[in-house]
């Protein structure tokens, strides 16, 4: 293809007679198709080169003492990188790079001074001059197209889309000679460049971000050799957050919101380390809580009831709700050959017929709802509505005990976790030094190479049944045993006086909200299995909860009472079992489930759907026609990483999908037992944003969930719903029963996984530890 686009480009050049104004243009053309070919040509030899330089260069890391004063370092495989493209001998591609630099610096003076094309056909030669250099290492290409460069940034007017883009090409150029000759002067010239493109307000929101991204490179040796200031690094994340949900903006669809996010993901885990830097823990933990769940706190407030806004201006509040309800339609359909949603009019938001779902549509509607936003904080006590929280709405979600910040960022050998206290306004930081992203993500491995040795695996897709075969020494004991020394007991030791004053429990209780790598590790079940004393285990210590944000753990102050008979205080719940689903394995222990669980409510509380009975439409029906504070599924799971919401449970015919659930509103949720496979697995191209079922169960108005972290075996589950209703409705689990504390159900978990690790031991990790809480 390419071969026959430069084909027909040269043969336009060609034909076009000198001086005719198209010139330029097809020259232009022509030089980006070489341009094109140069990067493309003998790619995998090189790509195989490079690999192979990588992989010794790690090997001599790991053979390097540590300590050791000539350790490899990152920054020297730069170099070693930029000679390989020199010593690697493609003559067909520096050949075509040589025609792509003729072919634009030709159509550069061929272009009259003043042509608003003048600033683009500059760039194109500057990339490829800048491109030439990382084959060849000649520093006259670099310097050049730096030159160049700069002059088609003075040549963009301010406030011109174009102006980010050449801006943050020139940092690029910058960035490498800095590689290259190790001046200082590039890096604060990387970092004030990237600086002007974040904060370039006609900018591309994605361009912007990567140009945060780039910065935080530059900026950490700036920062290392004192040429910038953490204030500078300051104000380039003050406005960069914002930029995060402008990536992932509400018009386009869910799946194309996560792809976004996957580029931007770590921006918000940077911007918090450089705020504890600056020790503003209070800003750290708001940016923290800004940059994850980003798609879920979109979806959360598209979600919640909108009541201090109806109480004094309702026909806003309904036209925001009308635009909301039908951005929450068109977002959860995207993409589906039947996804419809409900356009609103303009003026007055009321829904006109439904049509099918365009991102046309969607669009316009991601418009109105922004439009809407911003008339409704004008209004007097509304300055701050659905805007990220401040540190003192996050602390407010504090009280059932210290919630835990576990921020691992990329390139660092360290990490500090920011415990919010519930006692205080205090936020105590605690340095980990051996805990890295690298190494959390080693112990990601680790855990997945354990579960794979162990044979815990699916007798079929969706499958919550496993078959464990039984190994000598349990795999996971390393993996446990590391997150105990190098992340859990630190942290404990730090607030050990503060724990001590956990009131009314036997053991005081923690929420957990971790990033990165960590998102996927037990760390509920961090301890040394083979040590003595009982307190090298963390279930020995504290109670332990999840939270993907503490914003989820927030809920409205004032919540609007429910239509039906139902109070929030009532105990009625409803039971979905799945023993013989067609097309799924079987799993004849949700019988006995549903009977331990129904018989710790009284006669009239419960609402069971079984095997055939167990329909979409049933299901649906129950859901809306009764407010449940209760939900236990004891079924097949699934989810879908791409979009969290088609995430489901297989009924007996269709599936219950989490955008169901979340259709309708339960007032006085209490919990939502996931009685299925991995639903609170989360993926890892997404480690900010918890796409799981878990997660999303919170989103739609759950206070707490319990849920897996991977396969459980099928008759393990009645053992944990029997102790946990047992204690939370029976009135075990201390002295208020299960409508006293809001954190029954994780003392109720707590002590029903106890009871089955007592049953199948100690260190039968796999049969014990994937049983987690959720939310407050």
């Amino acid at each position: 293809d390419l071969d026959q686009a430069i084909n027909a480009t040269d043969r336009a050049v060609k034909l076009t007679p000198e001086g005719h104004p198209d010139m330029p243009n097809r020259l232009s053309n022509l030089g980006n198709c070489f341009g094109l070919r140069s990067q493309n040509e003998c790619k995998c030899k090189l790509e195989d080169s490079i690999k192979q330089l990588n992989g010794a260069a790690n090997r001599a890391v790991e053979v390097t003492p540590r300590g050791y004063s000539d350790m490899p370092n990152k920054p020297g495989n730069f170099e070693s990188r930029s000679n390989l493209h020199s010593r690697n001998e493609c003559p067909d591609r520096l050949g075509d790079l040589k025609q792509a630099i003729d072919a634009a610096d030709r159509a550069v003076k061929l272009t009259p001074e003043g042509h608003p094309d003048m600033p683009g056909r500059l760039g194109n030669l500057g990339d490829f001059l800048s491109l030439r250099f990382e084959y060849l290492g000649k520093l006259e290409d670099l310097d050049h197209a730096i030159d160049i460069t700069n002059r088609a940034v003075n040549l963009t007017p301010d406030g011109h889309p174009d102006r980010s883009a050449t801006l943050f090409n020139l940092g690029n150029h910058h960035r490498k000679r800095y590689r290259h000759l190790r001046e200082p002067e590039d890096v604060q010239h990387c970092a004030n460049i990237f600086s002007l493109v974040v904060g370039q307000p006609f900018g591309p929101p994605s361009i912007r971000l990567e140009a945060a991204r780039s910065y935080a490179l530059a900026g950490w040796l700036g920062l290392g050799d004192g040429s910038i200031g953490i204030d500078q690094f300051l104000s380039v994340y003050e406005q960069a957050l914002p930029l995060i949900p402008q990536a992932a903006w509400l018009g386009n669809s869910v799946s194309q919101r996560y792809d976004r996010l996957v580029q931007h993901g770590e921006i918000a885990n940077n911007a918090a380390f450089a705020a504890v830097l600056a020790k503003d823990l209070p800003r750290a933990v708001e940016w923290l809580d800004q940059g994850r769940g980003v798609v879920w706190g979109q979806l959360l407030q598209l979600h919640n009831p909108i009541h201090d806004l109806h109480q004094h201006h309702p026909d806003l509040a309904e036209k925001l709700r009308s635009v909301a309800n039908a951005l929450e339609s068109s977002g959860n359909l995207a993409g589906s050959a039947s996804a419809i949603l409900m356009p609103v009019d303009s003026a007055t938001g009321t829904p006109h017929t439904p049509v099918r779902d365009e991102p046309s549509a969607r669009i316009k509607l991601a418009h109105r709802y922004e439009e809407l936003l911003i008339q409704i904080r004008t209004l007097d006590g509304f300055d701050g509505f659905l805007k990220p929280k401040t540190f003192s709405e996050l602390r407010s979600a504090c009280v059932d005990g210290p919630i835990i910040l576990i921020n691992v960022v990329k390139n660092l050998t360290f990490t500090v976790a920011l415990v919010v206290l519930h006692s205080s306004d205090r936020i105590v930081p605690v340095f980990l030094p051996e805990l890295s992203y690298e190494g959390a993500e080693q112990m990601r491995s680790m855990l997945l190479i354990s579960l794979q040795k162990i044979s815990v695996r699916r007798r079929q897709t969706a499958e919550r049944g496993v078959f464990i075969d039984p190994v000598p020494r349990h795999p996971l004991f390393d993996v446990l045993g590391a997150l105990w020394s190098i992340v859990v007991s630190p942290i404990l030791q730090a607030i050990e006086a503060e724990l001590s004053r956990a009131p009314g429990k036997t053991l005081p209780h923690v929420t957990w909200c971790t990033t990165g790598p960590l998102s996927f590790l037990p760390i509920h079940a961090a301890g040394i299995y083979d040590s003595p004393d009982p307190r090298d285990k963390i279930f020995n210590r504290v109670v332990s909860s999840y939270t993907p944000t503490i914003s989820s753990l927030l809920r409205p102050h004032t919540e609007k009472q429910p239509t039906s008979s139902a109070s929030p205080t009532s105990k009625k719940i409803l039971i979905v079992s799945q023993p013989d689903t067609p097309g799924h394995g079987p799993l004849p222990s949700t019988l006995q489930e549903a009977a331990n669980v129904k018989k710790q409510f009284s006669d009239g509380e419960t609402t069971h759907l079984n095997h055939a009975d167990a329909t979409f439409d049933a299901v649906m029906r129950e859901m809306r026609d009764h407010h449940f504070p209760f939900i236990h599924l004891a079924c097949h799971g699934m989810q879908d990483p791409e979009d969290p919401r088609k995430s489901a449970f297989a009924l007996y015919r269709g599936k219950l999908h989490l955008s169901d659930i979340m259709s309708h509103s339960v007032a006085g949720a209490e919990l939502a037992f996931l009685s299925a496979c991995q639903t609170a697995k989360g993926d890892a191209k997404l480690p900010e944003e918890s796409v799981h079922l878990a997660a999303g169960m919170l989103t739609a108005g759950y206070k707490a969930v319990i849920g897996t972290m991977w396969s459980i075996i099928d008759e393990d589950a009645p053992l944990v719903a029997d102790g946990v209703y047992r204690r939370l409705i029976g009135g075990q689990c201390g002295s208020t029963g299960w409508a006293g504390e809001k954190m029954e159900a994780a003392y109720a978990l707590h002590e029903a996984v106890k009871e089955l690790r007592e049953e199948v031991g100690e260190v039968n990790f796999a049969r014990w530890v994937p049983f987690v809480h959720f939310g407050s």
